[in-house]
């Protein structure tokens, strides 16, 4: 009867903890997808057909994921998140919202888990002290980025198979199969789950007879991981080539031989204790109390494992295994995901907050009076007071991706785009998941492919002149290698920060074979010299021929570096004379059409509409670029 009354309290505790999980984490909900979740989900699409429903046969088609590549170029395999996609989008399509849950869903159960593994390696720690704990871990700011990011489920997979990997070895130590097999498993969602094979071979290890010398314990201990790992870098040789493969341009060896490893470690290790997001609190009177608060209940955790009375109290070495989890998987993740204080990279640190919350966990086991409860009382009231304030980098960045993609994408549903199949964005600003992380463009180029549009774009950054950026091309490559099947866009930034492209050009048309317009001056990349002080105007040319009464000519200027917004002008005032191969037009440029901070050097591109008296387009011309230069 006690027995099941504990169990029943522990459900309780558990119950009351998920619930302020869910209503805390509730507004990442409406996130959205962002940088890699494009990627993943177009990836699991390629064997999933989302209108097809789920059947017995999406079965098989469901396990070529454990064939498949999560990404050939970063060298990844993670089938099991693929098929948490694949799952997801044949449910839900690609509507955000059915990802999202998901991602709540499976952080709830990872909550779950951790529970549930506190209470095994330490059953007479208080009900209290379990659930804080356990709170702890759901609702700290570093464990936003697996909720508002699908594609960090990697992480909260490799966290539930590696949880109850050590859970079934704890509930009955002479398994070894079954514990290996869920390894297994969380090394199909990151292969930072290799740091689960450590606590493994320590768990083993305190269960060997006592009758075998140390050396004989280790060995028989460590067999079956060391059997595991063989396995795995097997299996990685056979899909890449290679065992310890490339991220990006990168290969494992590099990052080791990084200067600035060794500070990746400690930084990361830091923002796990001392979790305040420097964009929300930077510039706030909030930030050194609360980092103050995360520096005592770290070093009051330390004391802890420090005092006398600790020291006598054994709670079965279980620190060691919370420490294994701390230390193994971030040395592991901050190879390529260094994480940093604008909480940046933070999914790395999800394994580690579990380490750290047994960790915890232990230190109050251990010690006496009125040390006992303040480690936790501090984190978990930093947690608390940040959480909701640090989500909103995230929401604010997925609502600008959403804006982004929508002025994208609308348009090229409209009919009066012609159906091109390359699309240029001028001045192109770079989209970072928030300060202090990296550029979005990756995301925004699948989010241009299928399934997310119904037919499958290339999106390209364009310079109106060669630029040094990497994945830039100038706009006159891009024309003179795609004629005019380039559908261009410019990007602009509002108040808010969000950046949205408009439509500029949809490339060259005539509406006859006669119909042409081409631009004369200045020649494509030439200069156009703008003085204000001695009152003369800049002027530019174009000529025009096969045209049918012609009567409303539009200029559009366009924004190619961001330095002001491009602009349509409708053209009054011109000046006419007739060439062999047509009419040449000259007008002139007003300096009240360009912004006052306009200084120096500034790349433009251009492009006139020729229309006639019923509005009707009968032509325009390629885009050209100059350089307006101001003289004073």
């Amino acid at each position: 009867m006690r027995g099941h009354r504990q169990t029943l309290r522990d459900l309780g505790l558990l119950l009351l903890i998920l619930c302020v999980a869910s209503a805390l984490l509730a507004p990442l909900l409406d996130a959205g997808f962002v940088t890699d979740d494009f990627h993943l989900i177009h990836i699991a699409n390629v064997s999933v057909d989302n209108e097809a429903g789920i059947s017995s046969h999406d079965i098989g088609v469901f396990l070529e994921y454990f064939w498949l590549q999560a990404s050939p170029r970063f060298e990844l395999y993670r089938p099991s998140v693929l098929l948490s996609f694949g799952l997801n989008s044949a449910w839900g399509g690609t509507d955000p919202w059915v990802f999202q849950i998901t991602n709540l869903l499976l952080h709830l159960l990872a909550t779950t888990l951790v529970f549930f593994l506190v209470r095994a390696l330490l059953p007479g720690l208080g009900i209290l002290a379990t659930g804080g704990a356990v709170l702890l871990f759901a609702i700290s700011p570093l464990q936003l980025e697996v909720v508002a990011w699908s594609a960090a489920r990697s992480e909260t997979l490799s966290l539930i198979f590696g949880s109850a990997a050590l859970l079934s070895k704890i509930k009955k130590p002479k398994r070894v199969l079954l514990p290996l097999a869920l390894v297994a498993l969380a090394l199909t969602a990151k292969e930072s789950a290799l740091a689960f094979l450590p606590s493994l071979l320590l768990l083993e290890f305190r269960h060997q007879r006592e009758s075998r010398t140390f050396l004989g314990k280790l060995g028989a201990a460590a067999a079956p991981p060391i059997a595991l790992f063989l396995l795995y870098a097997l299996l990685r040789l056979a899909l890449f080539g290679r065992i310890f493969g490339a991220y990006g341009h990168k290969g494992v060896h590099d990052y080791l031989q990084a200067s600035d490893y060794a500070l990746n470690v400690m930084q990361s290790i830091s923002v796990l204790g001392v979790p305040c997001s420097f964009i929300v609190f930077g510039e706030s009177f909030w930030k050194t109390p609360i980092v103050l608060i995360s520096l005592l209940g770290i070093a009051a955790l330390g004391a802890q494992f420090l005092t006398p009375q600790g020291r006598k109290r054994d709670i079965g070495g279980y620190g060691w295994l919370g420490s294994l989890l701390v230390v193994c998987p971030l040395l592991l993740g901050v190879l390529v995901n260094p994480v940093t204080h604008f909480l940046v990279g933070t999914r790395a640190l999800y394994t580690p907050l579990a380490g750290l919350v047994i960790c915890l966990a232990c230190g109050m086991k251990r010690s006496v009076g009125w040390l006992r409860f303040l480690p936790l009382s501090c984190l978990l009231l930093i947690a608390l007071l940040t959480n909701r304030a640090s989500q909103e980098p995230h929401i604010q960045t997925a609502q600008s991706i959403r804006a982004t993609l929508a002025s994208l994408q609308d348009p090229l549903r409209n009919s009066i785009v012609p159906n091109h199949d390359r699309i240029g964005i001028l001045g192109y600003q770079e989209q970072k998941f928030f300060e202090g992380s990296f550029d979005m463009s990756n995301g925004l180029r699948m989010a241009l492919q299928k399934p997310f549009v119904a037919r499958n774009h290339e999106l390209m950054k364009v310079s109106c002149l060669p630029g040094t950026e990497v994945e830039t091309i100038s706009l006159s490559d891009c024309l003179l290698s795609t004629g005019d099947g380039l559908v261009l866009f410019s990007m602009e930034s509002d108040d808010e920060g969000r950046h949205t492209c408009s439509l500029i050009s949809t490339g060259a048309y005539s509406s006859t074979p006669q119909a042409m317009v081409s631009l004369r001056h200045p020649r494509h990349g030439g200069e156009l010299i703008l003085r204000p002080d001695d009152g003369s105007t800049p002027h530019l040319s174009f000529i025009g021929r096969g045209l049918r009464n012609p009567s409303t000519m539009t200029l559009t200027i366009i924004n190619c570096n961001g330095a002001f917004p491009g602009f349509k002008r409708p053209l009054l005032s011109l000046r006419s004379e007739s060439e062999s191969n047509g009419t040449l037009w000259h007008f002139d440029i007003p300096e009240k059409w360009f912004p006052p901070s306009i200084t120096g050097r500034t790349e433009l591109g251009w492009s006139v509409e020729i229309h006639d008296r019923d509005g009707n387009l009968l032509a325009r011309s390629p885009v050209g670029c100059l350089i307006l230069k101001l003289t004073p």
